[in-house]
């Protein structure tokens, strides 16, 4: 009874079965790291949980922008709500972007090179990763973190009190 969740009456079963693993996935590093009005927060990959992180940032009234690898959801990202989309193979674009995000999740499960992303957060920024994917690139340059203050995190799931609160908030916020 610990793990059961009322769902509040704005919400359907199959609206809420998502939020229960994207969702509450996404929604905790948006809660921990306090993301909401002026924060600057960027999303690496438009799947499940990128989808979700999105619509939650924007709904928690962040700057989004969306970064992926893939033309095609260019337009996705516009339409759920992204400020800003940029293709990360385009250096030019990933530059342009640099010292910028207070929070950067990247939710990208294949092996890619973080570097890029580093260089966008802002100074005292965080990456965190929600993708867990196999193996990372090991170009992480320590002391362009460390005299920057930014750093690297992990987010797995959230607590029952955060998923509680995710539930009420997504009843709320349509």
């Amino acid at each position: 009874e610990k793990f059961v969740f009322h769902l509040p009456a704005q919400l359907k079963m199959e609206q809420a079965a998502p939020l229960l693993g994207a969702g509450i996935a996404s929604w905790s590093p948006l809660r921990t790291w306090q993301i909401g009005a002026g924060s600057k927060l960027a999303i690496v990959g438009l799947g499940g949980i990128g989808h979700l992180a999105l619509k939650f940032a924007k709904a928690l009234g962040a700057h989004v922008t969306l970064i992926t690898r893939a033309p095609h959801k260019i337009q996705e990202g516009l339409r759920l709500g992204a400020d800003q989309v940029l293709l990360s193979s385009d250096m030019t674009q990933m530059a342009s972007v640099k010292n910028q995000y207070d929070l950067i999740l990247d939710t990208t499960p294949d092996h890619h090179d973080l570097q890029p992303y580093l260089s966008a957060l802002a100074i005292r920024g965080t990456l965190v990763q929600l993708g867990h994917p196999t193996e990372l690139e090991a170009t992480l340059y320590p002391a362009s973190l460390a005299f920057a203050g930014k750093s690297i995190a992990r987010s797995v799931l959230g607590s029952v009190q955060e998923t509680r609160a995710m539930l009420a908030f997504c009843a709320q916020h349509g």
